[in-house]
């Protein structure tokens, strides 16, 4: 009976509020039966549960965001027939768009968020003439669990906020403002300016 047995020892590593790990060794017996195997998975998980609730589970992941390029404003002047000297009509440029996490009550896991390393939002287009104005571009959301706490990834790995509500957002990576074109620099005393202002570029960062 002795021989038929093995004793191991299960070793979770889980973290609690403070962010110290707290090892905790689960003894378990082993047989060969599929009863005992049944039996010891229904144990794993009941310990495994316990300890999580006792001392929370951490999950983490890894994210590089980056924000929406702004889109340059345009240069142009208005030409038609029969109207001279019809001054600057050029558009202002599209802002980007923001990643933003979104609390979603139906996650327990990170595991949406982990399926890719790098999340970009799209950036927005640029003005065109006649005064056109570019659309702002779509933001980018990423959906993580209720209690996800979000961290700078460089040291001293600050912190930027925490999700705990269903539907609370949070913006990790602000989109950047579109340029003015030469109508929005159109003055009393400028009234053919040459000028319009490139687009901002999108935060970039990397969290945890």
């Amino acid at each position: 009976k002795n021989r038929a047995m093995m004793r191991s020892l299960l070793l979770f590593v889980v973290y609690d509020a403070s962010g110290w790990t707290l090892p905790c060794l689960i003894r378990r017996e082993t047989k060969t039966s599929k009863f005992a195997a049944s039996s010891l998975n229904a144990l794993k998980k009941e310990k495994f549960r316990e300890v999580s609730q006792a001392l929370g589970f951490w999950d983490e992941a890894r994210l590089e965001v980056c924000g929406g390029d702004g889109g340059d404003g345009c240069l142009a002047f208005r030409r038609e027939k029969c109207v001279p000297l019809g001054g600057p009509s050029g558009g202002n440029g599209g802002s980007g768009g923001s990643v933003i996490l979104v609390c979603d009550a139906r996650l327990n896991t990170l595991g949406v968020a982990r399926r890719r390393t790098k999340y970009a939002a799209p950036s927005g287009k640029r003005g065109q003439g006649a005064s056109k104005h570019a659309k702002r571009a779509n933001d980018m959301y990423i959906r993580v669990p209720p209690g996800t706490i979000i961290r700078e990834w460089d040291p001293p790995h600050r912190v930027a906020g925490e999700l705990t509500e269903d539907g609370e957002t949070m913006i990790v990576a602000r989109g950047g403002r579109g340029g003015r074109g030469n109508a929005a620099f159109k003055t009393d005393r400028l009234t053919a300016p040459r000028i319009a202002e490139h687009g901002e570029n999108g935060a970039r960062r990397v969290i945890k």
